[in-house]
């Protein structure tokens, strides 16, 4: 802890003389206080649901909004992220007017995409719970979900383009906070004036989302026109878009599949109870990267800036300042969880007691998923995303095998550990990658622990 906190200073001090730390401290810490105000509302949102609806609501509002999800995916097509490179790019080289043209050539692509996918999905909502959920009644949720999809499309639009301005806090704001807060707000009324039922949880979490996109899009647009004045036209060429944004799409669809692959797996191998022990430990071992995720939020864009500028230096400060503040603030949550796991997974009941080890064993994998840095995004925003792509394919396969292969025999230990090595071999690879490739080494370990 001593330890802890004099580095802590140290940075502290240092950021007074270097304006990237300086930075990375503000943009992070608002970050990091809208994590913590979003996992609040979420567990909140969640304790709601179960208590006062039930398993079964919980349950449903769960395939609903992983439904959303990939979904939503497929109807942004990676351009979420890839806004968030073009957009602080041209915003550092002074080329504000190619802003409003990249965010509307984005839209056309994006708005009839997600319409095609939201009407496919409601019209053939009944054909998916049956034969690929083998649950016909969740028909009529599945219908209600199709109607998010295309304003989820447009919220995570909206906030990634203010992201690429460095608008951390309306960024922050609209990552979950807002839609979350909607939908506790809704959830609480229908609850108080309604007869209860598992549809209105799924209907509360869709308004939060309307909501949210609404603001957003007024934020997106006030932003806009105070930076952008005027329009360029035809500069900015499809191809160039969808080049960048199939590749985004792809590793996004190698990190759900990486997320979600382990719960889907044990479901089918274990039992409905060992699912729920796990994904409670599964939740608990992100706290180990909250401090990651909250970085991020700020490196990306200023990544994407220090890259348009041919800054390699400012690149290099930038993720090794980063990645030292990430280790300090992410050590002392593994320690707790090494330390004392039964005592946090006790406050869900003593049943959960059970996932332990698990616990232990994936934040030891979070662990190492935060002194590694940010290395997707540092490869991401500097053109470097076939390697990003390269590495999480073989990571996904790595993952899909030995769940695959422990599962059957080690429940949810295997799943662990399948998702830790994974986890582990995605970042050491990138970063070994992103040090031969330019010279910078992103890792950070503390010289009295070596």
């Amino acid at each position: 802890m001593i330890a802890m906190m004099g580095a802590i200073s140290r940075l502290l001090n240092l950021s007074s003389r270097d304006s990237h730390l300086s930075e990375i401290l503000k943009g992070g810490g608002i970050s990091f206080l809208m994590s913590i105000i979003t996992i609040a509302f979420g567990y909140l949102f969640t304790l709601i649901v179960s208590r006062a609806y039930g398993a079964e609501a919980m349950g449903i509002l769960s395939l609903c909004v992983t439904f959303i999800g990939v979904a939503t995916l497929i109807g942004q097509l990676g351009f979420e992220t890839s806004l968030v490179r073009f957009v602080a790019q041209y915003n550092s080289n002074g080329q504000r007017s190619l802003i409003k043209e990249v965010y509307a050539k984005v839209l056309k692509i994006v708005i009839p995409l997600s319409i095609l996918v939201s009407v496919l999905i409601f019209i053939n909502a009944d054909i998916i719970s049956q034969k690929v959920f083998n649950k016909p009644h969740l028909e009529t949720y599945f219908r209600i979900a199709a109607l998010a999809i295309v304003p989820m499309v447009l919220l995570n639009i909206n906030k990634q383009a203010l992201r690429g301005l460095k608008r951390i806090g309306e960024f922050g704001l609209l990552d979950g906070v807002i839609n979350y807060f909607f939908a506790l707000m809704f959830l609480i009324l229908f609850s108080l004036l309604l007869e209860r039922k598992t549809i209105y949880p799924v209907v509360a979490y869709i308004v939060g989302i309307i909501f949210a996109t609404v603001l957003s899009s007024a934020l997106w647009f006030r932003q806009i026109e105070i930076r952008s004045p005027s329009v360029a036209i035809n500069e900015i060429k499809y191809r160039k878009l969808l080049s960048v944004s199939i590749s985004m799409f792809f590793i996004a669809s190698m990190h759900m599949i990486m997320q979600w692959i382990d719960t889907i797996m044990l479901g089918i191998f274990r039992t409905e109870a060992e699912v729920g022990i796990y994904n409670v430990a599964l939740r608990l071992a992100n706290l180990t990267a909250i401090s990651l995720f909250a970085i991020n939020s700020i490196v990306a864009p200023k990544f994407a800036e220090l890259y348009a500028i041919k800054d390699m230096e400012g690149l290099k400060q930038t993720i090794q300042h980063s990645t030292r503040l990430i280790f300090w603030f992410s050590a002392p949550v593994l320690l707790a969880f090494i330390l004392l796991p039964g005592f946090f997974l006790g406050f869900f009941g003593d049943e959960f007691k059970r996932g332990a080890m698990a616990l232990i064993i994936l934040s030891i994998g979070q662990f190492v998923n935060s002194i590694s840095g940010s290395v997707g995004y540092f490869m991401n925003m500097t053109g470097r995303e076939r390697a990003c792509q390269n590495i999480l394919t073989i990571a996904t396969l790595i993952n899909i095998l030995l769940n695959y292969l422990l599962i059957p025999v080690f429940g949810m230990i295997g799943a662990s550990i399948a998702t830790m090595i994974s986890i582990v071999f995605w970042n050491l690879a990138s970063v070994v990658y992103i040090k031969y490739d330019t010279g910078i080494l992103t890792l950070y370990i503390p010289k009295l622990l070596l």
